[in-house]
């Protein structure tokens, strides 16, 4: 098999063949969409959710294609969504996105903000040669990290904001992978 030999690509082709799609992470919690990053394969995501999600908000990690350029698809779906992203990164996209008319909200790293009662977190990795940060989640006292690339010599101030439990990378499926937070009862 040629390119690459990872569990998620292994598992694409054991299925027959299916291309795998880029990252994005779907946050549900009463009621409101939070998606992370918008890859190229947006669409086909979308298209292939059972019910396609309004989306209320999108975070991006960083300024690379395959993190943001899926956010034109939106008009062919819904409204244009806010975006919220460190100052470098909402520059950067917002520049190549400059014909788009979305609602933008530069965040500091390393200062939680909370949407929809989820509380977010950026915070710096490293991922040459551009800018790029990863995203501490927090919701009734469940807390996950989430970085889509970065090396292992992550920044140490990140890696204090890390000491938490349980991380999750990306990883690739048919449709947009969820996570869905519900309160407590």
């Amino acid at each position: 098999m040629g390119g690459c030999d990872c569990e998620n690509c292994r598992a694409m082709v054991a299925a027959g063949g299916r291309s795998r799609l880029r990252t994005s992470l779907l946050i549900e919690t009463d009621g409101k969409h939070i998606l992370i990053e918008s890859s190229p394969d947006l669409r086909q995501q979308l298209l292939r959710a059972c019910s396609p999600p309004h989306i209320d908000a999108v975070l991006w990690s960083h300024g690379h294609y395959d993190h943001f350029i899926g956010f034109g698809e939106f008009y062919r779906v819904q409204k244009m969504p806010a975006a919220y992203a460190p100052p470098p990164v909402m520059d950067y996209c917002s520049r190549y996105l400059h014909f788009l008319p979305f609602e933008k909200h530069p965040v500091p790293v390393y200062e939680p903000f909370g949407l929809f009662g989820v509380t977010f977190t950026f915070f710096e990795v490293n991922h040459p040669p551009v800018y790029t940060c990863g995203l501490l989640i927090e919701h009734d006292g469940a807390t996950i990290a989430y970085t889509a690339d970065t090396r292992e010599d992550i920044p140490e101030k990140s890696m204090d904001l890390l000491k938490i439990p349980i991380s999750i990378s990306s990883s690739s499926t048919p449709s947009l992978p969820r996570v869905t937070i519900s309160p407590n009862t």
